[in-house]
């Protein structure tokens, strides 16, 4: 014998599983709002560190000017047997130390650039021109009103509360 079956929903189920259905889909767009998140801010990080990069090694070439004239003058000084050998040497080390750091941050400028060219889908050695200059900002409003901000606009909060919903809305089905 050949049986065939069909269960019914009882009322007000087809609601509850539609508004089910309705909590999966905002709980993806959540999902979306938060990781458009985390790239905006690994891009504003890897911005960051690309800028403070770049100004080190500005800071860097300056002094490097002012301690390449002290060798200079040290040799000099040492020339006219004023001073000893040991204080030329201690310049020139000091100016081989510089080198070496500017190598260094000529290096994190060059993978900072990448990073960012990579968060921004581009090619990793395309040229990044030049950066603004990052600025202070003074807050003017209170810690409560931010506070109230972040809880009602944080997208990794707003996916919690709408997790929370769908699960209500699936007890319910």
């Amino acid at each position: 014998m050949f049986m065939a079956s069909q269960d019914l929903p009882g009322r007000g189920k087809r609601a509850l599983r539609a508004a089910a259905v309705g909590k999966e889909s905002e709980l993806a767009e959540a999902d979306i709002a938060v990781r458009a998140q985390e790239v905006l801010n690994s891009v504003k990080q890897r911005y960051v560190e690309l800028f403070l990069a770049r100004r080190s090694v500005d800071v860097y070439l300056a002094n490097l000017d002012v301690l390449r004239q002290l060798a200079d003058i040290s040799q000099a000084k040492y020339a006219a047997g004023r001073i000893s050998q040991q204080d030329v040497l201690k310049a020139v080390v000091e100016l081989s130390r510089m080198h070496d750091d500017l190598i260094m941050f000529d290096q994190q400028a060059d993978l900072a650039a990448a990073r960012l060219n990579t968060l921004l889908e581009r090619e990793p050695d395309a040229p990044i021109g030049q950066l603004t200059v990052l600025r202070e900002r003074m807050l003017t409003a209170s810690i409560e009103d931010l506070q109230h901000l972040a809880v009602e606009h944080q997208p990794e909060l707003q996916r919690m509360r709408l997790d929370i919903e769908r699960t209500q809305a699936d007890l319910a089905v």
